[in-house]
């Protein structure tokens, strides 16, 4: 199907406004440059000290925990999909949902409270909620 454009005076003046305000140059009041600290904070996460960091160490086995138990309550959730009616999906926030439930409402993603509290769910809580904060508070000092 071969479309040709019809060059009207109004489409000429709305490409032209287009044009005018694409064009013009906008203070933003602010410096659109990385500042020097983002710049040498990113090159330390980078380096080999960041890695080899006790704190950083014991933060990166915490998530991997974190990491294991959501891959669990993945499992879990596909085992009782398998046998149940009303289908669970898995929250962004790791948590299992009833998925119309969350269809419903999206906010429910974000939630801390657990449908259906498994082992798993409430070791994923305690690691989130609880290991994580501490080992935070513990670097602040």
């Amino acid at each position: 199907m071969n479309i040709k454009a019809i060059n009207t005076a109004e489409s000429s003046a709305a490409v032209q406004r287009v044009k005018n305000f694409t064009s013009k140059k906008f203070n933003l009041g602010v410096s659109l440059e990385i500042p020097k600290e983002f710049i040498e904070k990113r090159t330390y996460m980078q380096s080999n000290e960041f890695l080899e960091d006790s704190h950083n160490i014991k933060m990166f086995d915490i998530i991997d925990e974190m990491m294991e138990l959501r891959d669990s309550i993945a499992q879990n959730i596909e085992n009782m999909n398998a046998v149940i009616k009303d289908k669970f999906a898995q929250g962004i926030n790791g948590f299992c949902r009833i998925k119309s439930e969350l269809d419903k409402d999206f906010s429910l993603n974000f939630s801390n409270e657990q449908s259906i509290p498994t082992l798993e769910e409430t070791q994923y809580r305690v690691h989130k909620n609880a290991l994580l904060f501490i080992e935070s508070q513990k670097a602040r000092k």
